[in-house]
């Protein structure tokens, strides 16, 4: 029973990195192609509508990369892992990964409302 709590203590403490990916995964995911809706659709657009969310997407990566670099550094703290720098670098690269993924499937996304739209 006591290395069930122990687990649940560990990703308790890691709860609040793992949320802070999730928010700038979706800041970015929504603020870059917002960027490339906005330029594309209208070309006239100002510079005054691209902005913000331009600092929203850059802001998102931002975020995710620094809570990963946070959960990882917590991770290290709590938890003598086992693992070889193979296994943690294969670990992120996944995290990247589906990170790029969304990215990729957001463009994707706004190309299809802009061709069919």
């Amino acid at each position: 029973m006591s290395i069930i709590r122990e687990s649940l203590k560990q990703e308790i403490k890691q709860l609040p990195f793992t949320l802070g990916k999730l928010l700038g995964a979706m800041m970015a995911v929504i603020g870059i192609p917002a960027v490339i809706w906005i330029t594309t659709r209208r070309p006239s657009s100002s510079w005054q509508e691209v902005v913000p969310y331009a600092l929203q997407g850059i802001s998102g990566i931002l975020i995710f990369h620094v809570s990963s670099i946070l959960a990882r550094h917590r991770l290290k703290i709590h938890v003598s892992s086992g693992q070889t720098q193979a296994e943690k670098n294969s670990v992120a690269a996944v995290v990247w990964t589906i990170f790029a993924g969304l990215v990729v499937m957001a463009f994707l996304l706004i190309y299809l409302f802009w061709y069919l739209g």
